[in-house]
Formats: structure tokens, sequence, C-alpha cells
């Protein structure tokens, strides 16, 4: 399915002559090509709150405020990043499906 999908946005980008690569952002914060992405697409889950968070540790450190608080909301989900001495706190732990409800997945 991320393939397909990958591939056509490659493929329109192209058409509208783009030149510079594309570059996707994972969960970890870290940027990969359509191909990375497309190998391994389970990469990208989660990438929004870690952008959101990545900009909330550069606003604090721009703000000087070495403790802030990242709150990402989404239509169904919302996740807190706690930014601490300008740093985002990280945890290799995450949801992408459950059962039940405030029930650890």
């Amino acid at each position: 399915m991320m393939k397909g999908y990958l591939d056509d946005l490659d493929a329109r980008l192209d058409a509208a002559g783009f030149t510079c690569p594309c570059l996707l952002m994972t969960s970890a914060g870290s940027l990969v090509t359509i191909e990375t992405a497309t190998r391994f697409p389970i990469r990208l889950v989660e990438s929004g709150p870690a952008g959101g968070a990545i900009l909330a540790s550069h606003m604090a450190n721009r703000l000087q405020e070495p403790k802030l608080v990242s709150f990402d909301m989404g239509g169904t989900t919302a996740k807190i990043c706690l930014i601490d001495d300008g740093k985002p706190l990280l945890s290799r732990e995450f949801e992408i499906d459950r059962a039940h409800r405030f029930i650890k997945g």
C-alpha cells in the first residue's frame, strides 16, 4: 500500500519538475528517501509527533526555555513530549493498534 502511494508521489513530483530528492521523516526524527521509506514503511509511523518534538526542542533552545511541553493532537489521538534541558525525552514504546481502551498494548 505505501509503495503505491510513494511511487505515485515520486512520479507526480517528477512530472511537476521537482529535481531535488523527496525526503520523509521517520519516527526517530531522521530523514529517508522514498526508496528507503518504501522498503521500511513502518519507520514512518509516529513521524508527525517526532517532528513536533524536534521543533519544540529547537524552540526551547531558541527561547532559552529548557523545559517545555510539546502537544500533538490528531483526529483520534493525542501525544505529549516533555522537553527537558532543551532536549526531547525519548521512548521506544508506542501502540499501533489496540483492542481495549486504557489497557497497555
